[in-house]
């Protein structure tokens, strides 16, 4: 059986400056997406103890997004997170 012309197509990342082929292009994307998650969810672990803290002390906490603005490039420092990630939301 051969392959569909589409799948022998060459597909930009514009991270990387470089053309690839369509299964390189889709794993490279997944891992991409995974990274993202695991970085979204670690902020949000950070933010729900910082809010536990302040509950216990009876203060008001910042809300997530304030929290998030203040603390994003300190949490990709200690992440590890890449510099050229998918623009901020």
């Amino acid at each position: 059986m051969t392959q569909h012309p589409a799948y022998r197509a060459q597909f930009y990342i514009q991270e990387l400056k470089k053309y690839v082929t369509w299964p390189e292009y889709l794993s490279y994307y997944k891992e991409r997406d995974n990274k993202i998650m695991q970085f979204n969810n670690f902020c949000l672990q950070q933010w729900t103890e910082y809010v536990e803290r302040k509950k216990e002390n009876q203060e008001e906490p910042m809300s997530y997004k304030v929290y998030l603005e203040r603390y994003r490039n300190s949490f990709k420092k200690f992440y590890g997170v890449w510099d050229n990630a998918r623009p901020e939301d």
